[in-house]
């Protein structure tokens, strides 16, 4: 390997995000063959040492690629909140810092809901200097103040997105970074958990990755023109959604369900690998109506939907898991709750 090609790329998941990891990696080994590769799989529960694993080792060796399975048992992240639609596989990127080698001093941090389509290049010839901690893409309404106010950064800041996250493993352990990102989730009932912790934690110090390297499914609801979004970057991300490099499925709907918006691009990397035949599956019990019903409070912006919602909503996974209730449940209880809101 040559360093001047190599790129390490790190995915964190638990064992029911092998298939969607599996498509991931082959999207990138796909597109990067120019490129030298070193995949760091953070594993999460008990069953990191079974071989329901070993599915992304032969991809790694059929394109003759180079990685390690990293075990992470789930005791560090004890009382830390999960989601119905996000488990605590999220948290494994904050350990990256702690559990590769310290001659790894970056590292590509990639969610599971994630395909390449071209050069990750980019990343390579683009390392973090010691100012940053990290680089990142602008989350969708990332320019709004909304994320300012509820998280507490100052406004001129950019909230960012932390499904495709340019680490800079060196700046990370220099300043504890791991330990206060989980120190200020445990502390916070966030919205969006690890996402919000980096936000604050790091803020000031994210280096601004172009929007093509995170082009995230939501951003193709409406124009760039109609999007809560400085018109300084409107242009740059009208060409990313012309020709993205990473499309990121940051939303409920997942491209191994039915009706996700851009699923053809997943689709494709899919057919590549053993489980080309496998059938979407159905959605997850409130995952829709749920999500829907929050996003309708949310937007009433004022202090008892900034202290309740996150609870709310966690309330209402929490049974979803059981798989008692159908969406009516959802339904009703988002009807209630709004009624009670706009009545406040």
């Amino acid at each position: 390997m040559t360093q001047n090609n190599m790129l390490h790329i790190a995915l964190g998941l638990d064992a029911k995000y092998v298939m969607q990891s599996g498509v991931t990696i082959t999207s990138i080994c796909e597109n990067n063959k120019d490129l030298d590769l070193f995949f760091h799989i953070a594993t999460l529960g008990e069953e990191s040492n079974s071989t329901i694993f070993t599915p992304l080792t032969d991809i790694l060796e059929h394109y003759n690629q180079q990685g390690e399975i990293i075990p992470i048992v789930d005791k560090y992240f004890e009382g830390l909140p999960e989601l119905n639609y996000i488990s605590k596989a999220t948290y494994l990127r904050l350990l990256l810092p702690k559990v590769l080698k310290e001659n790894v001093e970056q590292v590509l941090y990639l969610d599971s809901d994630i395909i390449v389509l071209s050069s990750l290049r980019y990343f390579v010839e683009h390392p973090l200097s010691m100012e940053f901690g990290c680089g990142a893409a602008i989350d969708v309404n990332g320019c709004t103040i909304k994320h300012h106010n509820r998280l507490g950064i100052s406004v001129p800041t950019i909230y960012y997105n932390a499904g495709v996250l340019q680490m800079n493993l060196k700046y990370w352990r220099e300043n504890n970074i791991s330990e206060k990102t989980i120190e200020k989730i445990a502390e916070n009932q966030y919205w969006f958990m690890d996402q919000d912790a980096i936000n604050v934690v790091l803020n000031g110090k994210i280096s601004r990755v172009p929007y093509k390297y995170n082009l995230q499914t939501s951003h193709y609801l409406y124009p760039p023109t109609e999007q809560e979004l400085d018109i300084k970057y409107h242009q740059e991300l009208s060409d990313a959604m012309n020709n993205p490099v990473i499309i990121h499925y940051a939303s409920y709907r997942k491209p191994w369900q039915e009706d996700c918006p851009q699923k053809e691009y997943w689709e494709e990397y899919k057919g590549k690998t053993i489980w080309a035949n496998t059938q979407p599956w159905p959605s997850k019990p409130n995952d829709d109506t749920t999500q829907e019903w929050i996003k309708k409070a949310k937007s009433l912006n004022n202090d008892l939907v900034n202290m309740y919602s996150p609870r709310f909503y966690k309330f209402i996974c929490k049974i979803a898991r059981s798989g008692k209730p159908k969406n009516w449940l959802g339904n009703i209880a988002g009807r209630i709750i709004m009624y009670a809101l706009k009545k406040y």
